[in-house]
């Protein structure tokens, strides 16, 4: 779960790109009428444009560390990867303008157009599953269809059925929005203090986080995790602008010791985020994150997002009749809080290469600036830290940052089978106000890269230059911004 994290060939089932549906506020996999309305038309061109960055993103040539052919080279990807890409955009008075989610697997290579409902930004005929990573390495457990248990989100009548991506780091945007309800129903507050505690098993054995404090500036002796504090905004710093895991293993502790991982769970369902699932293993130490226990569906938390960025009036409707306005989340204060920490965000890497300004082993994608926090002012690189690990990415940031047209309050995850980013793009003053919520989830992770890596880089994540991602995200970001911007400024 660090962000550091310790060509594919023909896929065996093609089908061709599925027409969208273009039914009154709503888009998606079947063929029909022009849109009739405003919303239902811009969805349509999203998820048509979507399919196709996805069809062009370079993913169908990855290579797979972990399948390694002569002299230790990877081989190519046996399958096409997983990939879940959802884009809401929004008018300049935060209103949905379009809505589009389109996912990517070895039966949809062209790209799937889930049918959305532009009113209650729910799906229909799409039934999520858990991952399973070896049911995505066998084509014969691939063809059987996922198990009863596995299916998170159910379709009456599933006219696609796709397995999620493990959310990665990503997961943590669930965190820290639980963490600041607790802090808006006065359980916590930013400046209480919480410290981590370990838990004793019978057999005299502890349980614990299973990752230690952070360690950037090499104290000796290493903080413990036993007793380890800092506030309830320190910790929420680290697990966003870092990634930092322990950060994490405290707050869900904290969530747990409150008594509110149920609660948090069953808000999700309540305001129509049915694949956001938090319910670590392990709760009473915050640990025990897995595909199932922590899941996330691009769209959902694309969803969860437009709480965060909270314009007044209705969001959206559940299935269920329920309003969803911001105060259905979090209070103005916690909501500006909590961009403002992701706009920190030092892992500038995924959608937004920033960090690898200039690498050829990069593309750059939504044109962002960088928080400048991170940035050494004499070089203009990048340096952060991961636990105890300090990482320079040493490329120079500032012509990328200088270029910029909008900001992206956001968090980026990476495992060795999973990778995504997710967040809130907002144009710079002076440009042409496009505002929108965009994630992407995939298996992707550091196991996987770009094809001419197998010759300069030991994995995805080693080797100079530090570049973690495949280009294809750059490639997703650009297309879609690009998408966004498309739209006439005088539309917004």
């Amino acid at each position: 779960m660090k962000h550091r994290r310790p060509t594919a060939v023909p896929c065996l089932v093609a089908t061709a790109v599925v027409a969208s549906l273009a039914l009154t506020g709503v888009v998606g996999a079947s063929a029909a009428p022009s849109p009739a309305t405003p919303v239902a038309k811009e969805s349509a061109r999203l998820s048509a444009g979507m399919a196709r960055a996805l069809a062009n993103a370079g993913f169908g040539t990855l290579i797979d560390y972990e399948n390694p052919g002569g002299n230790g080279k990877a081989k190519p990807a046996a399958f096409l990867p997983n990939v879940d890409l959802a884009v809401i955009e929004l008018t300049a008075e935060g209103r949905v303008a379009g809505v589009a989610n389109v996912l990517m697997d070895r039966d949809s290579p062209q790209g799937y157009q889930v049918q959305v409902n532009a009113k209650t930004l729910s799906t229909s005929g799409l039934e999520i599953s858990r991952w399973r990573l070896n049911r995505w390495e066998d084509q014969a457990a691939w063809a059987a269809g996922p198990d009863p248990v596995d299916v998170t989100v159910p379709a009456p009548r599933a006219d696609k059925r796709y397995m999620a991506a493990y959310p990665a780091s990503v997961l943590k945007l669930m965190v820290g929005y639980t963490a600041l309800r607790l802090v808006d129903q006065r359980v916590l507050a930013m400046d209480t203090t919480v410290a981590y505690h370990e838990e004793s098993n019978p057999d005299g054995t502890v349980r614990t986080c299973g990752y230690g404090p952070s360690n950037p500036t090499g104290l000796d002796p290493a903080p413990v995790a036993d007793g380890a504090t800092d506030t309830v905004a320190g910790w929420f710093d680290q697990m966003i602008t870092v990634s930092d895991n322990f950060a994490t293993c405290v707050l869900l502790q904290a969530i747990e010791d409150a008594g509110a991982m149920d609660a948090a769970h069953a808000h999700f369902a309540a305001v129509g985020l049915p694949s956001l699932r938090m319910r670590p293993s392990m709760p009473d130490v915050g640990t025990g994150w897995s595909s199932g226990t922590m899941s996330m569906g691009a769209l959902d938390t694309a969803k969860m997002l437009y709480l965060v960025e909270g314009p007044a009036g209705t969001l959206w409707t559940t299935s269920a009749g329920a309003v969803v306005t911001a105060a259905s989340g979090l209070t103005p204060t916690s909501r500006a809080h909590y961009k403002a920490v992701l706009a920190e965000q030092s892992f500038n890497e995924v959608l937004n290469p920033v960090n690898n300004c200039g690498s050829s082993d990069a593309v750059q994608g939504i044109p962002s600036t960088v928080p400048q926090r991170w940035v050494d002012p004499a070089t203009g690189s990048v340096v952060t830290y991961d636990g105890d690990l300090v990482i320079d990415y040493g490329f120079d940031s500032r012509p990328c940052h200088a270029a910029a047209q909008v900001t992206f309050e956001h968090k980026t995850g990476l495992t060795s089978n999973a990778g995504g980013d997710a967040g809130i793009v907002t144009a710079l003053p002076g440009q042409d106000g496009r505002r929108y919520l965009v994630a992407t989830l995939t298996n992707i992770g550091s196991r996987f890269g770009d094809s001419d890596w197998a010759k300069s880089k030991p994995d995805a994540c080693e080797g100079a230059p530090y570049v973690c991602y495949s280009r294809g995200y750059g490639r997703i970001g650009a297309s879609v911004d690009k998408l966004v911007k498309a739209r006439p400024a005088s539309a917004r």
